[in-house]
């Protein structure tokens, strides 16, 4: 496993496009917000990638409620960043709800492991993670070695900007989770 792991982790990278990189980290750097759409298991791996943005100083919101999803589509704006987490990139909802973003003229994001699929076709903001049918027993842990790699790189690039605040920040956080009174200076 450790071996495939690291396998899934180079391939990857390998196929991270370097342009489309640095615009989907741009995107989701402008604003304090990103909301976040997926289903099913996508939805463990966003809650993972929300935990984490929020220690890049982003309020960040996991929706997979088909219902929300859609009201997220009508009302966001465009100052929030939008990531839709898809394995196969042909889920019919997400579909309908990246079309209306793509209507209002809202940017978003897909993370998908298929190079073409309806999702792909929707915006330019796309990365891929990987899958392989001949680990089919494995399908499910290869793409989330992949995305939480993805989702790594990303939040690196977000605190990267400034360490000592991310680092401060950090440290604020743990002193208040685990205090018993709360009381820890700001």
């Amino acid at each position: 496993l450790r071996e495939i792991e690291r396998g899934i982790i180079d391939q990857t990278d390998r196929q991270l496009d370097d342009t489309v990189f640095g615009k989907v980290t741009k995107e989701i750097a402008k604003g304090r917000y990103v909301d976040i759409l997926a289903t099913d298991a996508n939805y463990a791996m966003a809650e993972y990638f929300s935990h984490l943005l929020f220690g890049a100083q982003k309020i960040a919101n996991v929706y997979n409620d088909r219902d929300k999803q859609l009201w997220v589509a009508l009302n966001v704006e465009i100052d929030h960043a939008v990531i839709i987490i898809s394995k196969h990139g042909e889920d019919s909802h997400l579909v309908k709800v990246a079309g209306i973003l793509k209507k209002r003229g809202v940017p978003f994001i897909v993370v998908t492991a298929a190079k073409e699929n309806s999702l792909v076709s929707l915006t330019p903001l796309v990365l891929f993670g990987v899958i392989h049918d001949s680990f089919e027993s494995l399908k499910e842990i290869v793409f989330y070695i992949s995305l939480k790699y993805i989702f790594d790189l990303i939040y690196a690039v977000l605190i990267s900007g400034d360490m000592e605040r991310a680092g401060q920040l950090s440290d604020l956080h743990c002193r208040l989770f685990d205090s018993r009174d709360g009381d820890v200076t700001l």
